[in-house]
């Protein structure tokens, strides 16, 4: 386990990648959104606010954490589509005002944690996404075909359009990943770029390695034949992890501590720095 060091906690304002030594490509419309909807209790909420927030304030990001599903008779993971589709649609939540849309859209499930705090995601958007590739979505492949815990979308008709398609498939066997597998295959199908038995996804789609922003802790990545999270790499994913299990929580917490020590701060400090800042603005 890694030990965060007590640092004085120094931060009474906004987190600025200045700050940081972080240098940042062309600055983007880019906002970072969440759900955290669990039956019982955990601290994986608390967890993933503190690193989704940091992350997001470092870089100049409008981060929203989702605390309630937006369609409570059905699971979670439809939420996450609904949330994204009304975002782009300007259509308001409890969460967010019915204000213009971003120009991307980053979505992290709540068990997962940005572990590089240096990296914007202006860098992997002009790498895998540039303005003139026609790219809208962004995924990573793992070894069942891809993952949906983090996904980036680009606020284009083609999203909305592809967002519904996800929404209303029928293939939700393995929750939302069938549903937007299936999505991929089909959009691959109407554009043509599925002939003679070969798969070749939609050019708005572009699939990337786990490593750049979805790796697994060890033991998933073992069991699952899948890629495991090695120093540096931009976020580790707890998928098959559960929150409600003691080790997997303790690697939670470790993996936040970890995260939080490149901003001099431990897990209590961070702690008490949000809930200042959440007192200072109900003021």
């Amino acid at each position: 386990m890694l030990e965060a060091k007590p640092l004085p906690l120094v931060y009474s304002e906004p987190l600025r990648a200045e700050s940081h030594g972080v240098s940042k490509p062309r600055s983007r419309d880019i906002e970072v959104h969440s759900l955290c909807n669990f039956p019982y209790e955990t601290p994986l909420p608390d967890l993933a606010y503190m690193n989704h927030k940091s992350y997001a304030e470092i870089h100049g990001y409008k981060y929203f954490m989702h605390r309630e599903s937006v369609i409570p008779d059905r699971e979670p993971h439809l939420s996450k589509m609904a949330l994204v589709w009304r975002r782009f649609k300007n259509l308001g939540v409890t969460t967010f005002p019915a204000t213009p849309g971003p120009e991307w859209l980053l979505w992290i499930d709540c068990d997962a944690f940005f572990t590089n705090l240096s990296l914007p995601l202006e860098g992997l958007i002009e790498t895998y996404a540039p303005d003139q590739s026609g790219v809208d979505f962004v995924v990573a492949e793992d070894i069942a075909g891809i993952n949906t815990g983090v996904l980036l979308f680009r606020n284009t008709p083609w999203t909305l359009d592809f967002l519904s398609e996800v929404f209303a498939s029928p293939y939700s066997i393995t929750w939302d990943q069938s549903m937007f597998f299936f999505a991929m295959y089909k959009s691959a199908y109407d554009t043509h770029t599925l002939s003679h038995g070969d798969f070749a996804v939609d050019p708005h789609i572009r699939l990337v390695h786990q490593s750049v922003m979805n790796s697994y802790t060890p033991g998933t990545a073992a069991s699952w034949m899948a890629h495991g999270w090695q120093e540096g790499e931009f976020i580790l994913h707890f998928a098959g992890c559960p929150s409600d299990q003691k080790q997997c929580v303790e690697e939670m917490v470790d993996a936040v501590s970890h995260s939080l020590q490149q901003v001099g701060m431990s897990v209590e400090q961070a702690a008490e720095y949000f809930s200042r800042r959440q007192q200072r603005d109900e003021l």
